[in-house]
């Protein structure tokens, strides 16, 4: 890639795994010389290389140029031969643009970046140094949290550009069966399994505390500080993350209603990993478990909004659990759409103040235009299922046998299931278009590994998706059992 012109910016693994995880590393790390050398050395080495390059005009000056000439002091062969060359104010001054003295977040350089073109603009976002910390624990942050709204200019688009991309490292929506329910058991089992390692508070930490182990940081373990990011790109009606990290890939929509009757649209894009896979055990359960996969792909998740606590009334003889009725009456009040006791509504002239749908992509194309390896084997003529006669009763055995046959192969041989999440190393290409209508089209597709043992790569996936306005209802409550019949008496 020597020889094309590259846009990036850094995640973890680009300074070192889990870097600014949350407030209890930081402390951790940052109070040590060792920790503060690890990520001074990486951010350095990411301003000169990769930094500078996507956005030069940002280190013509400010705080970027000086980040330029303080390296060069530092590594330019500058200072005279001795026991300590470098002096210490260079250092301090350094650690600070790097982020890495716990000065003041303004006083560090500026790493996110903005990318124009006739019909487009990108945002890229820095996800790793604006990150603001509640409490010195380890609770999840707000990725962008210190700078959103110079990140992010105030929308609409009004000089012709058509569609705005958020670039994420993170994924800012992903699956509902991962995110919610996923991470968290698998935080709480780690934790279960390490207790008295530490964990506990007790002693010198040995093991990894669940948070850390399993990444408690994204945009979906902050549920504020995600509502807070869309309520700011609404503006712009339609924008198209782009993300990595997660180790699959898929494609998300969501349909975003305010309580004026605006509407957005956002779309997240997912290609994720180049190499390492993700987990194994994972795969198998959402591939393997009827529930999981109901979960996973047959529903989509609805939210219901207020920027206090809900209007939301239940029936005084109605169950709730008590997490939901805690969401209830926090500030702001985050609440699914569905399951609830049939007699619940809203308090009169408080609908909610925001709501939306979100949905998980399905590759539609028909099995002739898959990859040879993805194609569900197909019956012969003579073999199609035939109703039993009275007289033959035995006349269906040779077509429910070639029936069964055929699933034992798809169950023991069957390559990948790649139609919604892709779990093979992947890379993603985004196509834009148009329809007859005038209305944006994106096309992602996810290439993969063509067959087993395959060198070369194929369409494994491919995501067509509108971006036009959706004009399906806004999400509504819907319930868990049937209302109580009505008394005829």
């Amino acid at each position: 890639m020597a020889n094309v012109a590259t846009y990036m910016v850094f995640d973890d693994h680009d300074v070192t795994d889990d870097w600014n995880l949350n407030k209890k590393w930081v402390n951790r790390v940052y109070s040590k010389a060792f920790g503060r050398h690890i990520v001074r050395n990486a951010v350095m080495a990411y301003g000169v290389f990769q930094g500078w390059g996507n956005d030069p005009v940002v280190f013509e000056s400010g705080k970027n140029n000086e980040l330029l000439a303080e390296i060069a002091r530092m590594h330019g062969g500058e200072e005279p031969p001795g026991e300590d060359p470098i002096p210490r104010g260079p250092i301090q001054r350094i650690d600070t643009l790097c982020g890495v003295s716990g000065a003041d977040f303004k006083q560090q350089a500026v790493w996110n970046y903005t990318v124009r073109s006739p019909k487009t603009q990108v945002i890229v976002l820095d996800t790793r140094t604006s990150r603001k910390f509640t409490g010195q624990g380890y609770l999840p942050p707000d990725l962008v949290g210190l700078d959103r709204d110079e990140q992010i200019p105030k929308g609409p688009l009004t000089d012709g550009r058509e569609l705005l991309f958020v670039v994420s490292a993170a994924p800012v929506l992903g699956p509902d069966v991962i995110d919610a329910l996923g991470w968290p058991l698998a935080q709480v089992a780690i934790d279960a399994v390490n207790f008295g390692a530490g964990v506990d508070g007790t002693g010198t930490q040995k093991a990894n505390v669940g948070v850390e182990k399993y990444d408690a940081e994204g945009w979906s373990s902050n549920e504020v500080a995600r509502e807070e990011l869309l309520k700011r790109l609404v503006p712009y009606e339609r924008a198209v993350f782009l993300s990595g990290d997660v180790h699959f890939a898929c494609s998300v929509t969501l349909d975003y209603y305010r309580k004026d009757g605006a509407r957005s649209r956002f779309v997240q894009l997912t290609a994720s990993p180049a190499r390492n896979r993700f987990m194994p055990v994972v795969k198998l359960l959402l591939r393997q478990n009827a529930f999981l996969q109901t979960v996973g792909t047959g529903f989509s998740a609805d939210r219901l909004a207020w920027s206090g606590p809900s209007s939301i009334t239940v029936p005084p003889d109605r169950f709730v659990s008590p997490g939901r009725r805690g969401r209830m009456r926090r500030s702001p009040a985050l609440l699914p759409a569905s399951g609830w006791p049939s007699g619940t509504s809203f308090g009169p002239g408080d609908p909610p103040h925001w709501r939306w749908r979100l949905k998980l992509v399905r590759d539609a194309r028909p099995e002739s235009e898959l990859p040879a390896a993805l194609r569900q084997a197909v019956l012969a003529e003579d073999d199609e299922l035939v109703e039993p006669t009275a007289g033959n009763r035995n006349a269906a055995l040779g077509a429910y046998r070639a029936v069964a046959v055929r699933h034992q192969q798809a169950a023991a041989g069957r390559f990948e299931l790649l139609r919604q999440m892709v779990f093979q190393t992947n890379i993603g290409l985004v196509a834009l278009g148009k329809d007859a209508a005038g209305e944006i089209v994106l096309r992602h597709t996810l290439r993969s590994q063509a067959g087993p043992g395959s060198v070369t790569s194929a369409e494994g996936t491919v995501h067509k998706i509108w971006l036009a306005l959706s004009s399906e209802p806004p999400p509504e409550l819907t319930f868990r059992d049937p209302p109580p019949p009505e008394d005829d008496g």
